[in-house]
């Protein structure tokens, strides 16, 4: 009888711990979702800073707009600066490079620049493309 009592008592403690271990379990797999989705949503903040810089400065998404001469030079010097010190995301293209040079914007030209942003797979501006609008 003596026998039988301690092995129902190491019966149960067995099962006790095995309900214990089901449960933090569950409790771990559903935290690892939640830091999956954390991670995601820092991950789109940090893609929006990085595009907001150049879209405030002017430049649109996969559309063409008519900047001045003035806001196209804002927008390239900014281009350039973001360059210099992000090396992960560099902006190529005709407002940054004409393939030899950085090329020179007129801030008295009165018809203004063509400028479009394109963005690479992950959603980060990678290229602008400029050209004056001809008359």
């Amino acid at each position: 009888m003596e026998n039988a009592s301690k092995a129902l008592l190491i019966a149960g403690s067995v099962l006790v711990v095995i309900v214990l271990i089901a449960v933090g379990m569950r409790i771990l797999n559903s935290t690892a979702g939640a830091s999956e989705s954390a991670q995601k949503t820092m991950d789109s903040t940090a893609i929006t800073n990085f595009n907001m810089q150049f879209v405030n400065a002017g430049a649109r998404i996969e559309s063409e707009v008519i900047l001045s001469g003035s806001k196209t030079l804002a927008l390239q010097q900014k281009v350039l600066a973001s360059n210099a010190v992000n090396k992960t995301h560099i902006i190529s293209g005709t407002l940054v490079s004409d393939g030899t040079k950085i090329p020179t914007i007129d801030t008295t030209y009165k018809k203004g620049y063509k400028v479009k942003a394109k963005v690479d797979t992950n959603g980060y501006i990678n290229e602008i493309e400029c050209s004056k609008v001809e008359p």
